[in-house]
Protein backbone atom coordinates (compact mmCIF):
# COMPACT_ATOMS: atom_id res chain seq x y z
CA UNK A 1 0.00 0.00 0.00
CA UNK A 2 0.76 3.46 -1.01
CA UNK A 3 1.96 5.47 1.81
CA UNK A 4 -0.43 8.45 0.36
CA UNK A 5 -3.08 5.94 0.53
CA UNK A 6 -2.18 5.24 4.16
CA UNK A 7 -2.20 8.91 5.16
CA UNK A 8 -5.78 9.29 3.18
CA UNK A 9 -6.87 5.96 5.27
CA UNK A 10 -5.51 7.56 8.17
CA UNK A 11 -6.95 11.06 7.48
CA UNK A 12 -10.85 9.20 7.10
CA UNK A 13 -11.06 6.49 9.81
CA UNK A 14 -10.31 9.02 12.96
CA UNK A 15 -13.09 11.19 11.97
CA UNK A 16 -15.27 8.26 11.46
CA UNK A 17 -14.42 6.34 14.62
CA UNK A 18 -15.11 10.05 16.24
CA UNK A 19 -18.43 10.86 14.83
CA UNK A 20 -19.47 6.76 15.20
CA UNK A 21 -18.50 7.26 18.78
CA UNK A 22 -20.43 10.58 19.00
CA UNK A 23 -23.52 9.00 17.61
CA UNK A 24 -23.57 5.95 19.84
CA UNK A 25 -22.86 7.90 22.92
CA UNK A 26 -25.83 10.44 22.21
CA UNK A 27 -28.01 7.80 21.65
CA UNK A 28 -26.66 5.65 24.61
CA UNK A 29 -27.31 8.74 26.96
CA UNK A 30 -30.70 9.57 24.85
CA UNK A 31 -32.02 6.26 25.56
CA UNK A 32 -31.32 6.41 29.21
CA UNK A 33 -32.87 9.47 30.02
CA UNK A 34 -36.10 8.03 28.16
CA UNK A 35 -36.21 4.79 29.95
CA UNK A 36 -35.73 6.56 33.67
CA UNK A 37 -38.67 4.71 35.12
CA UNK A 38 -37.14 1.39 34.35
CA UNK A 39 -34.05 1.92 35.84
CA UNK A 40 -35.81 3.03 39.03
CA UNK A 41 -37.77 0.03 39.12
CA UNK A 42 -35.06 -2.55 37.59
CA UNK A 43 -31.06 -0.55 38.58
CA UNK A 44 -28.81 0.88 36.49
CA UNK A 45 -27.06 -2.43 35.90
CA UNK A 46 -29.76 -4.21 34.08
CA UNK A 47 -30.46 -1.03 32.09
CA UNK A 48 -26.73 -0.55 31.13
CA UNK A 49 -26.41 -4.47 30.20
CA UNK A 50 -29.57 -4.00 28.11
CA UNK A 51 -28.34 -1.15 26.24
CA UNK A 52 -25.17 -2.58 25.61
CA UNK A 53 -27.12 -5.44 24.07
CA UNK A 54 -28.57 -2.63 21.70
CA UNK A 55 -25.32 -1.29 20.58
CA UNK A 56 -24.71 -3.65 17.59
CA UNK A 57 -27.85 -1.98 16.29
CA UNK A 58 -27.03 1.60 16.60
CA UNK A 59 -23.48 1.23 15.06
CA UNK A 60 -24.99 -0.26 12.26
CA UNK A 61 -27.81 1.96 11.95
CA UNK A 62 -25.15 5.21 12.23
CA UNK A 63 -21.84 3.97 10.36
CA UNK A 64 -23.50 5.39 7.08
CA UNK A 65 -24.00 8.84 8.55
CA UNK A 66 -20.27 8.76 10.14
CA UNK A 67 -18.90 7.67 6.81
CA UNK A 68 -20.72 10.75 5.06
CA UNK A 69 -19.57 13.16 7.51
CA UNK A 70 -15.99 11.52 8.44
CA UNK A 71 -15.57 11.65 4.07
CA UNK A 72 -16.71 15.59 4.08
CA UNK A 73 -14.38 15.85 7.17
CA UNK A 74 -11.17 14.95 5.91
CA UNK A 75 -11.53 16.06 2.60
CA UNK A 76 -12.35 19.50 3.77
CA UNK A 77 -9.09 19.20 5.85
CA UNK A 78 -6.99 18.06 2.85
CA UNK A 79 -8.36 21.02 0.86
CA UNK A 80 -7.99 23.39 3.64
CA UNK A 81 -4.60 22.75 4.26
CA UNK A 82 -4.04 23.04 0.33
CA UNK A 83 -3.02 19.09 0.30
CA UNK A 84 -5.69 18.12 -2.52
CA UNK A 85 -4.11 21.09 -4.96
CA UNK A 86 -0.47 19.41 -4.00
CA UNK A 87 -1.55 16.09 -5.07
CA UNK A 88 -3.38 17.04 -7.93
CA UNK A 89 -0.46 19.28 -8.86
CA UNK A 90 1.81 15.62 -8.49
CA UNK A 91 -0.56 14.35 -11.39
CA UNK A 92 -3.17 12.58 -8.70
CA UNK A 93 -7.11 12.62 -9.82
CA UNK A 94 -9.80 13.44 -7.10
CA UNK A 95 -10.91 9.82 -8.21
CA UNK A 96 -7.46 8.29 -7.51
CA UNK A 97 -7.88 10.12 -3.90
CA UNK A 98 -11.34 8.72 -3.27
CA UNK A 99 -10.19 5.42 -3.29
CA UNK A 100 -8.74 4.34 -0.22
CA UNK A 101 -11.65 5.94 1.42
CA UNK A 102 -14.03 4.02 -0.98
CA UNK A 103 -12.41 0.86 0.07
CA UNK A 104 -12.63 2.11 3.90
CA UNK A 105 -16.32 2.13 3.23
CA UNK A 106 -16.86 -0.81 1.77
CA UNK A 107 -14.84 -3.24 4.44
CA UNK A 108 -17.27 -0.97 6.52
CA UNK A 109 -20.21 -2.53 4.13
CA UNK A 110 -19.14 -5.75 5.01
CA UNK A 111 -18.69 -5.39 8.60
CA UNK A 112 -22.57 -4.18 8.63
CA UNK A 113 -23.72 -7.16 6.79
CA UNK A 114 -21.78 -9.68 9.17
CA UNK A 115 -23.17 -7.38 12.00
CA UNK A 116 -26.59 -8.10 10.37
CA UNK A 117 -25.87 -11.52 10.10
CA UNK A 118 -24.33 -12.98 12.87
CA UNK A 119 -24.98 -10.64 15.68
CA UNK A 120 -27.39 -8.23 15.52
CA UNK A 121 -30.41 -11.00 14.66
CA UNK A 122 -29.82 -13.19 18.27
CA UNK A 123 -29.42 -9.44 20.32
CA UNK A 124 -32.60 -8.17 19.22
CA UNK A 125 -34.46 -10.65 19.85
CA UNK A 126 -33.20 -10.88 23.45
CA UNK A 127 -33.78 -7.05 23.71
CA UNK A 128 -37.73 -7.69 22.79
CA UNK A 129 -37.61 -10.64 25.07
CA UNK A 130 -36.38 -8.46 27.87
CA UNK A 131 -39.02 -5.23 27.48
CA UNK A 132 -41.64 -7.70 27.35
CA UNK A 133 -40.87 -9.84 30.70
CA UNK A 134 -39.01 -7.05 32.30
CA UNK A 135 -39.57 -3.33 31.06
CA UNK A 136 -43.29 -4.26 30.12
CA UNK A 137 -43.57 -6.56 32.67
CA UNK A 138 -45.74 -8.76 30.63
CA UNK A 139 -46.67 -12.38 31.30
CA UNK A 140 -44.60 -14.93 30.52
CA UNK A 141 -47.52 -16.94 28.89
CA UNK A 142 -49.53 -14.88 27.06
CA UNK A 143 -52.58 -14.32 23.97
CA UNK A 144 -50.22 -13.37 20.78
CA UNK A 145 -51.87 -12.93 17.55
CA UNK A 146 -50.71 -14.14 13.83
CA UNK A 147 -47.58 -16.56 15.21
CA UNK A 148 -45.53 -17.69 12.97
CA UNK A 149 -42.37 -20.07 14.26
CA UNK A 150 -40.24 -22.25 13.63
CA UNK A 151 -39.42 -25.87 15.22
CA UNK A 152 -35.90 -25.82 16.72
CA UNK A 153 -35.09 -28.61 14.34
CA UNK A 154 -36.68 -26.35 11.29
CA UNK A 155 -38.51 -29.04 10.32
CA UNK A 156 -41.80 -27.59 11.17
CA UNK A 157 -42.96 -24.16 10.49
CA UNK A 158 -46.08 -23.41 12.48
CA UNK A 159 -48.79 -20.68 11.60
CA UNK A 160 -51.65 -20.08 14.29
CA UNK A 161 -53.88 -16.93 14.25
CA UNK A 162 -54.23 -17.07 18.04
CA UNK A 163 -52.14 -18.26 20.23
CA UNK A 164 -53.38 -18.71 24.11
CA UNK A 165 -50.61 -18.78 26.64
CA UNK A 166 -53.23 -19.26 29.48
CA UNK A 167 -54.43 -22.09 28.07
CA UNK A 168 -51.54 -23.35 26.07
CA UNK A 169 -53.62 -23.69 23.60
CA UNK A 170 -53.32 -22.90 19.30
CA UNK A 171 -56.55 -21.96 16.93
CA UNK A 172 -56.19 -21.72 13.33
CA UNK A 173 -53.13 -23.75 12.87
CA UNK A 174 -51.38 -24.19 10.15
CA UNK A 175 -48.34 -26.54 9.83
CA UNK A 176 -45.92 -27.04 6.86
CA UNK A 177 -44.06 -29.96 7.53
CA UNK A 178 -40.63 -29.94 5.40
CA UNK A 179 -38.54 -32.99 4.24
CA UNK A 180 -34.59 -32.57 4.74
CA UNK A 181 -34.00 -31.44 1.07
CA UNK A 182 -36.22 -28.68 2.12
CA UNK A 183 -39.05 -29.42 -0.06
CA UNK A 184 -42.81 -29.23 1.38
CA UNK A 185 -43.86 -33.21 2.65
CA UNK A 186 -47.15 -32.35 4.71
CA UNK A 187 -49.40 -29.02 5.29
CA UNK A 188 -51.56 -29.83 8.23
CA UNK A 189 -54.92 -27.40 8.71
CA UNK A 190 -56.46 -28.00 12.21
CA UNK A 191 -59.07 -25.48 14.33
CA UNK A 192 -57.37 -26.25 17.44
CA UNK A 193 -54.02 -27.32 18.76
CA UNK A 194 -54.00 -27.85 22.66
CA UNK A 195 -50.57 -28.82 24.61
CA UNK A 196 -50.91 -31.97 27.28
CA UNK A 197 -48.64 -34.34 28.42
CA UNK A 198 -45.59 -32.68 26.82
CA UNK A 199 -47.16 -32.86 23.52
CA UNK A 200 -49.48 -31.26 20.88
CA UNK A 201 -52.94 -32.27 19.72
CA UNK A 202 -54.57 -31.33 16.88
CA UNK A 203 -58.10 -30.84 16.64
CA UNK A 204 -60.44 -31.44 13.59
CA UNK A 205 -58.33 -30.75 10.59
CA UNK A 206 -57.17 -31.56 7.32
CA UNK A 207 -53.76 -33.41 6.61
CA UNK A 208 -52.50 -33.14 2.86
CA UNK A 209 -49.41 -35.21 1.52
CA UNK A 210 -47.23 -33.98 -1.19
CA UNK A 211 -45.02 -35.09 -4.08
CA UNK A 212 -41.59 -35.47 -3.79
CA UNK A 213 -41.13 -31.71 -5.52
CA UNK A 214 -43.34 -30.38 -2.63
CA UNK A 215 -45.70 -29.16 -5.22
CA UNK A 216 -48.91 -31.85 -5.88
CA UNK A 217 -50.95 -33.01 -3.55
CA UNK A 218 -50.56 -36.81 -3.40
CA UNK A 219 -53.24 -37.53 -0.53
CA UNK A 220 -55.49 -35.38 1.19
CA UNK A 221 -56.97 -37.01 4.87
CA UNK A 222 -59.36 -35.37 7.45
CA UNK A 223 -59.21 -36.38 11.14
CA UNK A 224 -60.54 -35.45 14.45
CA UNK A 225 -57.72 -35.47 16.70
CA UNK A 226 -53.82 -35.90 15.49
CA UNK A 227 -50.58 -36.21 17.78
CA UNK A 228 -47.40 -34.39 16.31
CA UNK A 229 -43.83 -34.57 17.65
CA UNK A 230 -43.01 -30.83 17.56
CA UNK A 231 -40.96 -30.76 20.26
CA UNK A 232 -41.85 -27.33 21.10
CA UNK A 233 -43.39 -26.14 24.61
CA UNK A 234 -46.15 -23.10 24.97
CA UNK A 235 -42.95 -20.84 26.11
CA UNK A 236 -41.53 -21.52 23.03
CA UNK A 237 -43.58 -18.94 21.16
CA UNK A 238 -42.32 -15.59 22.80
CA UNK A 239 -39.89 -16.40 19.71
CA UNK A 240 -42.55 -15.87 16.98
CA UNK A 241 -41.16 -14.93 13.98
CA UNK A 242 -42.46 -10.71 13.53
CA UNK A 243 -40.04 -8.82 12.42
CA UNK A 244 -37.14 -9.40 9.34
CA UNK A 245 -34.49 -7.35 11.61
CA UNK A 246 -34.79 -10.82 14.37
CA UNK A 247 -33.86 -12.81 11.23
CA UNK A 248 -30.51 -13.24 9.21
CA UNK A 249 -30.51 -13.98 5.82
CA UNK A 250 -30.60 -17.55 5.19
CA UNK A 251 -33.45 -17.25 8.26
CA UNK A 252 -35.45 -15.31 6.34
CA UNK A 253 -34.97 -16.26 3.26
CA UNK A 254 -36.59 -20.01 4.72
CA UNK A 255 -39.17 -18.38 6.11
CA UNK A 256 -40.18 -16.89 2.88
CA UNK A 257 -40.16 -20.84 0.64
CA UNK A 258 -42.13 -21.78 3.73
CA UNK A 259 -45.09 -19.07 3.15
CA UNK A 260 -45.02 -19.03 0.01
CA UNK A 261 -45.74 -22.83 -0.06
CA UNK A 262 -48.49 -22.26 2.04
CA UNK A 263 -49.88 -20.21 0.07
CA UNK A 264 -49.14 -16.41 2.07
CA UNK A 265 -48.46 -13.03 0.80
CA UNK A 266 -44.62 -13.21 0.88
CA UNK A 267 -44.08 -9.61 -0.80
CA UNK A 268 -43.12 -7.47 2.32
CA UNK A 269 -41.12 -10.43 3.11
CA UNK A 270 -39.09 -10.22 -0.57
CA UNK A 271 -38.41 -6.85 -0.43
CA UNK A 272 -37.11 -7.13 3.77
CA UNK A 273 -34.53 -9.94 2.73
CA UNK A 274 -33.23 -7.60 -0.69
CA UNK A 275 -33.10 -4.83 2.08
CA UNK A 276 -30.46 -7.31 4.12
CA UNK A 277 -28.23 -6.87 1.14
CA UNK A 278 -28.69 -3.43 -0.51
CA UNK A 279 -28.97 -1.66 3.17
CA UNK A 280 -25.03 -2.36 4.01
CA UNK A 281 -23.70 -0.37 0.57
CA UNK A 282 -25.50 2.93 1.84
CA UNK A 283 -21.75 3.66 3.53
CA UNK A 284 -20.21 3.26 -0.13
CA UNK A 285 -23.10 5.05 -1.83
CA UNK A 286 -23.22 8.22 0.55
CA UNK A 287 -19.43 8.97 0.47
CA UNK A 288 -19.88 8.34 -3.27
CA UNK A 289 -22.41 11.17 -3.55
CA UNK A 290 -21.19 13.29 -0.97
CA UNK A 291 -17.39 13.58 -1.43
CA UNK A 292 -17.70 15.51 -4.90
CA UNK A 293 -19.81 17.99 -3.27
CA UNK A 294 -17.45 18.18 -0.52
CA UNK A 295 -14.79 20.26 -2.68
CA UNK A 296 -17.08 21.97 -5.72
CA UNK A 297 -17.09 26.39 -5.24
CA UNK A 298 -14.21 25.86 -2.48
CA UNK A 299 -14.36 29.94 -2.05
CA UNK A 300 -17.80 29.61 -0.82
CA UNK A 301 -19.21 26.55 -1.32
CA UNK A 302 -17.41 24.36 1.53
CA UNK A 303 -20.40 25.14 3.74
CA UNK A 304 -22.95 24.63 1.41
CA UNK A 305 -21.25 21.67 0.04
CA UNK A 306 -21.33 19.97 3.39
CA UNK A 307 -24.97 20.60 4.01
CA UNK A 308 -26.26 19.57 0.38
CA UNK A 309 -24.48 16.70 1.45
CA UNK A 310 -25.70 15.79 4.42
CA UNK A 311 -29.39 16.68 2.41
CA UNK A 312 -28.27 14.52 -0.30
CA UNK A 313 -28.23 11.43 2.37
CA UNK A 314 -31.31 12.51 3.86
CA UNK A 315 -32.59 12.19 0.63
CA UNK A 316 -31.32 8.67 0.41
CA UNK A 317 -33.08 7.27 3.04
CA UNK A 318 -36.34 8.79 2.00
CA UNK A 319 -36.37 7.28 -1.17
CA UNK A 320 -35.25 3.85 0.12
CA UNK A 321 -38.64 4.44 2.73
CA UNK A 322 -40.08 5.28 -0.46
CA UNK A 323 -39.25 2.00 -2.25
CA UNK A 324 -39.65 -0.14 0.36
CA UNK A 325 -43.29 1.44 0.36
CA UNK A 326 -44.09 0.28 -3.13
CA UNK A 327 -42.47 -2.97 -2.94
CA UNK A 328 -44.58 -3.93 -0.38
CA UNK A 329 -48.07 -3.11 -2.02
CA UNK A 330 -46.67 -4.26 -5.79
CA UNK A 331 -45.92 -1.67 -7.38
CA UNK A 332 -42.05 -2.40 -7.57
CA UNK A 333 -40.78 -5.74 -7.64
CA UNK A 334 -39.13 -6.23 -4.49
CA UNK A 335 -35.60 -6.26 -5.77
CA UNK A 336 -36.42 -3.12 -7.63
CA UNK A 337 -37.81 -1.53 -4.76
CA UNK A 338 -34.81 -2.54 -2.56
CA UNK A 339 -32.01 -1.32 -4.94
CA UNK A 340 -33.68 1.42 -6.55
CA UNK A 341 -32.09 3.82 -4.09
CA UNK A 342 -28.55 2.36 -4.72
CA UNK A 343 -29.25 2.67 -8.38
CA UNK A 344 -30.21 5.93 -8.61
CA UNK A 345 -27.29 7.49 -6.28
CA UNK A 346 -25.03 5.58 -7.92
CA UNK A 347 -25.33 7.32 -10.96
CA UNK A 348 -25.67 10.59 -9.28
CA UNK A 349 -22.07 9.96 -7.69
CA UNK A 350 -20.66 8.97 -10.80
CA UNK A 351 -21.69 12.12 -12.76
CA UNK A 352 -20.52 14.23 -9.53
CA UNK A 353 -17.25 12.05 -9.56
CA UNK A 354 -16.52 13.15 -13.84
CA UNK A 355 -17.37 16.85 -12.92
CA UNK A 356 -15.30 17.21 -9.79
CA UNK A 357 -11.54 18.31 -10.56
Amino acid sequence: MRILDRYLIREFLRPFIFCLLIFTTLIFVAQLFEELDHIQRLGWGVMIYYLLYRTPFFLAQFAPVAVLLAGLWSLGNLSKNYELIAMKAGGISFRRILVPMLGVALVISFLIFILNESIIPPLNMKVKRFEETRMDERPEYERRDNVAFYSPDHQYLIYMKTFDGERSQMRHVQILANRSDGTLARRIDAQKGLYNNGGWCFIEGIEREFDVRGENILKEEGFKEKYLPLHVKPGDFSREIQKPEELNFIQLARYITQSRRGGYDVRRYLVDLHLKVASPFACIIVLLVGAPLAIFSPKSGRLIGFGTAIFIGLLYWGVVSIGRSLGRVGILTPLLAAWIANLFFIGLGLYLLRRAR
